[in-house]
């Protein structure tokens, strides 16, 4: 997929490093046009591959729900991570479309702010290109055509209105758990919400009040109580005097991440991924019991914050030893998949216990086993070259005592070290993937590869 090479025609990428200089000068329309010719390229056929994922939008690095480029590159790092130890290919949804959606209201912003956006857009592709050219990850534009309700009558009957039944019940939701508090400092005052991590990521939201006098009208009493510096707890029913809604701003955004579900699972019959187990306590109520979405959200809590040396291996190691180890890799994750199942139908803990569990009780002890066969495996490889080179060693010594051996085999002897040190020949005989043979064929030998990388 050749997604990075109009950029860097264009000069927006060079040295695979995101160019400022060029991107604050180009002009709006060739800026366009250089996004146009990406957002047109195709993937491969991806019949071949057999677990094939599409992340949700704050995974697969949207400005939704955080539009901060920190966040974006910490949330699509783990999703990286989670596609070099899971995945075969990983839908995310194209935010660069946007900018042909929305190109005449962008046209008319005087401050450009598109610009600082393409940035952040760009940093954040670039953190994924290895992957992104592998086709790994693939960025995947969501057809305007394409309706949310009508595709919910494919799975359901009353699409409509239980899309609409949904929409309604998320607002409530959020209506009912949000957290706000207004915050002054030198150069602005906003309004900063939160609410329970299982409904959005742990960072919060801001919305500035300065440039809008509609917005200061509704807190114009608490704002009376912020000193030049401050902040303060902003009261439920404050939040009802505001212009904009805050719930419905925010259910929105999170049936966004439901729609691109949807429309992924309708063009390539990918299973959603995301790390936001309220995301499939929506589908579930749109749809249908969601097992292979609970076996994906295990998976991706049980290898990106349970097993601990993960994000101590660069995400370059992670894909050498996919390619190199490709069978052991598919062994990992057909025994990862059968635990997760096992243990989804013992117990209906929460994903995350069950991520826990696996690996406290499968990965980290089986990781054990393998180190200790390691061990063991050193230890009779060693005695078993050993006895050889202490018999050459000592029929040399004897010939050479009795005059009978060929001065060509002692020179040849000599060159190799086997007269004056059988230890340096025992060493170079005993290469690691002699000893590694013993294991490769084990469930966690993929993982423990992997751990041998850590930093």
């Amino acid at each position: 997929m050749k997604y990075f090479e109009e950029f860097e025609k264009a000069g927006f990428i060079k040295n695979n490093k995101v160019n400022w200089s060029t991107i604050s000068k180009t002009n709006f329309g060739t800026t366009m046009d250089v996004l146009a010719k990406v957002t047109e390229q195709k993937t491969e056929n991806e019949t071949k591959l057999k677990s094939i994922h599409s992340a949700s939008l704050s995974l697969g690095g949207d400005r939704i729900p955080c539009a901060s480029l920190r966040c974006r590159i910490e949330k699509v790092d783990q999703l990286a991570r989670f596609a070099g130890l899971y995945s075969d290919r990983v839908y995310i949804k194209n935010f660069l479309g946007f900018y042909a959606h929305d190109e005449e209201e962008l046209r008319k912003d005087p401050n450009e702010q598109w610009r600082k956006r393409l940035f952040d857009d760009l940093s954040v592709l670039s953190y994924l290109r290895p992957l992104i050219e592998k086709e790994i990850i693939v960025p995947f534009d969501v057809p305007e055509y394409f309706c949310p309700t009508c595709l919910l009558e494919k799975y359901t009957e009353n699409g409509r209105s239980r899309f609409s039944r949904e929409l309604k019940r998320v607002q409530n939701i959020f209506a009912k758990k949000l957290k706000c508090k207004l915050i002054k400092d030198e150069n602005d005052i906003y309004l900063e919400f939160s609410s329970p991590e299982y409904m959005l990521n742990d960072c919060p939201g801001t919305i500035s009040l300065s440039n809008s006098d509609a917005r200061k009208h509704a807190f114009q009493d608490l704002l009376k109580g912020l000193n030049s510096r401050g902040e303060v707890v902003v009261p439920e029913r404050y939040l009802r005097r505001m212009p904009i809604k805050l719930e419905e701003i925010l259910a929105t955004n999170t049936m966004k991440s439901i729609v691109f579900e949807l429309t992924a699972d309708n063009v390539f019959g990918s299973s959603f991924l995301t790390e936001n187990q309220f995301h499939i306590n929506i589908l579930n109520a749109l749809t249908k019991d969601l097992a292979t979405e609970q076996n994906n959200n295990i998976a991706y809590q049980c290898l990106t914050s349970e097993v601990p040396f993960v994000n101590e291996v660069s995400l370059k190691d992670i894909f050498k030893i996919r390619t190199r180890e490709e069978e052991s890799f598919v062994v990992f994750r057909s025994a990862l998949n059968k635990a997760i199942d096992e243990y989804r139908r013992q117990d209906k803990l929460l994903t995350k216990k069950i991520a826990r569990s696996i690996y406290a009780d499968i990965i980290k002890p089986k990781l054990a086993i393998l180190d200790k066969k390691i061990i063991e495996a050193k230890k009779d490889l060693r005695a078993s070259i050993y006895q050889p080179v202490v018999g050459l060693v000592g029929a040399i010594s004897f010939g050479m005592f009795c005059r009978i051996v060929p001065t060509e085999t002692v020179a040849l002897a000599t060159a190799v070290g086997a007269v004056t040190s059988g230890a340096k020949m025992i060493s170079a005989i005993m290469k690691k993937s002699d000893i590694e043979k013993t294991v490769r064929n084990e469930e966690m030998y993929f993982l423990w590869k992997v751990r041998q990388k850590k930093k």
